[in-house]
């Protein structure tokens, strides 16, 4: 895990690699960015996340809510599969109990050529 501001997770999480990163953007009560972590390193085609560690970070950070991140690194195309989906109504419906709700989830493409956001583009988790 390494904490970083949201412009530095947005560089990780597009630089060329040949895994999928996850990390997520915290934000206070006002919807200012506080802080940013990288969470996770997966494997080509997935990554595991660990809602421990997540919960962890983001109650240090006080946040009233995240934007969870995560790249597609072999491909052009950021759109979320399924499983993505229903990971992020998972942890959405796990964090909104504790006061932390998900705000949106980004997906970056190949080199961070494209993002998907999940608000922005049509995928509702609520």
């Amino acid at each position: 895990m390494s904490l970083m501001s949201p412009i530095m997770l947005r560089e990780v999480l597009s630089e060329s690699t040949r895994h999928e990163r996850f990390g997520a953007i915290f934000y206070d009560a006002n919807k200012r960015a506080i802080g940013a972590a990288w969470l996770s390193d997966g494997c080509q085609d997935g990554v595991m996340i660990n809602l421990r560690q997540l919960a962890k970070v983001a109650l240090e950070h006080d946040a009233a809510g995240m934007i969870l991140a995560h790249s597609h690194p072999h491909c052009a195309d950021p759109r979320p599969s399924i499983r993505d989906i229903e990971v992020t109504r998972q942890i959405h419906a796990f964090f909104s109990r504790l006061g932390v709700p998900v705000l949106d989830h980004h997906i970056y493409s190949a080199r961070g050529a494209r993002v998907y956001q999940f608000k922005r583009d049509g995928v509702s988790w609520l």
